[in-house]
């Protein structure tokens, strides 16, 4: 419960940032800013994952290494971890059905 309480307020800042700077494709530019913080935290998870510690500032120093450990980082990888993509994914669908809902709607108008 302790890394969430530290990360929320992150979220509410870049959330806060969007409804006051944007004022058009506002649900674009939420799925996206979702789409790369959900991409840090999984990167996060499996850096704890693989080096047993939390991923620091310091540690993007060596991101050119990604590519040497690679295979190690994928058979770290447990399937249910990409359940953390799952809202991306079911928003995206809800999007797909909702735009064909609405090209149907036309058509048949």
């Amino acid at each position: 419960m302790g890394p969430l309480l530290k990360e929320l307020p992150f979220i509410l800042i870049l959330f806060c940032l969007i409804e006051v700077f944007s004022s058009k494709r506002k649900f674009g530019i939420y799925l996206t800013v979702n789409l790369i913080v959900t991409a840090v935290f999984f990167a996060a998870i499996m850096y704890h994952k693989y080096y047993g510690v939390i991923v620091t500032y310091h540690a993007l120093q060596q991101v050119n290494q990604v590519t040497a450990v690679k295979n190690s980082v994928f058979s770290l990888l447990a399937p249910y971890y990409l359940l953390i993509f799952l809202d991306i994914v079911v928003i995206g669908f809800w999007l797909m059905r909702r735009k064909r809902a609405e090209n149907s709607r036309v058509c048949s108008t």
